[in-house]
């Protein structure tokens, strides 16, 4: 079998490199599925998965951090006491005051 020049080994050798650490980098990345159940869940919430809508994930240096935004859609109670109203109630799930 001939030998590649010396600069295709060490090119090849790179190119490898940077897509193995790319494939294990990818696997430790947050999804928005996970965002999605996480965010449903939070504080004893207990929303469906159509409640929350993830809109951009950013995540920080070397993947241990994230930052979520996201759009959640919950229902509050008010009530009126000598004519000033107050939020009262948080639907925290289907059903859940």
């Amino acid at each position: 079998m001939p030998r590649l020049p010396r600069g295709w080994t060490i090119l090849l050798t790179l190119l490898l490199m940077c897509a193995f650490s790319l494939g294990v980098y990818s696997g430790t990345q947050l999804s928005s599925r996970e965002a999605r159940r996480l965010i449903a869940t939070a504080g004893g919430m207990r929303l469906k998965d159509e409640d929350v809508h993830i809109r951009r994930i950013d995540l920080g240096p070397g993947g241990q951090t994230a930052v979520v935004q996201a759009l959640v859609q919950v229902a509050f109670g008010f009530t009126r006491k000598g004519g000033d109203w107050s939020v009262t109630e948080v639907r925290t799930g289907d059903r859940t005051w």
